[in-house]
């Protein structure tokens, strides 16, 4: 029988069923898409004893906190693990998986990464669920993910700018993905890799210009979760303070991002981070 509720091993909250539902229920008649988030490549600490398949390559805790073993990607684990996230994910109506990779670039090739999710698909498939992948600085991915309809969009996680922000935006020329670069905790950024080139500008304006680029270009970005918090990066949650925007940027954002035209110059060269800090 499915459970009604069990506990995070993250933070020890128990999770219901029943809330899920309702969150689940509210997006969808709001007309969203909610996607189930799997670490692929992590499993409990000690989690891999009597599995086929599983092949631990280093320990690691999530956050700092929760430990985890993560295991090597390969078409039998991708076959093996898919079957049970399929069922969950399909009982609750989402409309597929997202396969986060955390460490991917350091751990495994890049044909790793497109051998588990060519095994994936089928899976999913059969249980009538999409699925999409985080890229780590585009770390694995192929255009042919696309064109064989392995996955539904691109979707990447971008630290290395200005080099991996480039290549997203030129992979994404003709199928438009989602860009996630965090706009950070505060305007000194420090130890913020990916804001390098924004130091002393506010994060909620890092999230303005990069959600503009997004958009201009026919993308998605990923800026605001949680109700009006500015989003973090997972290694954060536990050590960050929450960013809640204020009304006046909200308005700001509905003003400037979503503006139907530019102004005069064109947004890119407006946005360009190197041009803005020369």
């Amino acid at each position: 029988p499915e459970a009604t509720e069990w506990k995070s091993p993250h933070t020890g909250q128990v999770v219901r069923r029943a809330t899920l539902e309702a969150f689940l229920a509210e997006i969808h008649d709001h007309g969203g898409q909610a996607w189930l988030e799997v670490q692929a490549m992590a499993v409990d600490s000690g989690g891999c004893e009597n599995r086929d398949h599983c092949k631990v390559l280093e320990k690691h805790r999530i956050g700092g906190k929760t430990p985890v073993d993560l295991v090597s990607l390969s078409m039998d684990w991708a076959y093996a693990m898919a079957w049970s996230w399929a069922n969950f994910a399909e009982g609750l109506k989402f409309k597929g998986i997202q396969w986060n990779m955390i460490r991917a670039p350091l751990l495994v090739q890049r044909q790793d990464v497109s051998d588990f999710l060519y095994a994936t698909r089928p899976v999913l498939e059969e249980h009538g669920l999409k699925q999409v992948s985080n890229f780590i600085d585009g770390f694995g991915w192929k255009p042919e993910f696309i064109l064989d309809k392995v996955l539904e969009f691109p979707y990447w996680t971008v630290w290395t700018v200005p080099v991996a922000e480039d290549a997203f935006f030129a992979n994404t020329l003709r199928v438009k993905g989602v860009f996630v670069c965090y706009p950070g905790q505060d305007a000194e950024h420090k130890d913020e890799k990916q804001n390098i080139y924004v130091k002393g500008m506010a994060p909620v304006d890092v999230l303005k210009v990069r959600w503009q680029k997004a958009r201009e270009h026919g993308n998605a970005y990923l800026g605001v979760a949680d109700g009006r918090r500015i989003v973090q990066p997972h290694s954060r949650l536990d050590d960050s303070r929450p960013i809640e925007l204020a009304d006046a940027e909200v308005e700001t954002i509905r003003k400037t991002v979503f503006a139907s035209e530019s102004s005069g110059i064109g947004i890119s060269d407006a946005i360009d981070f190197r041009k803005l800090f020369d």
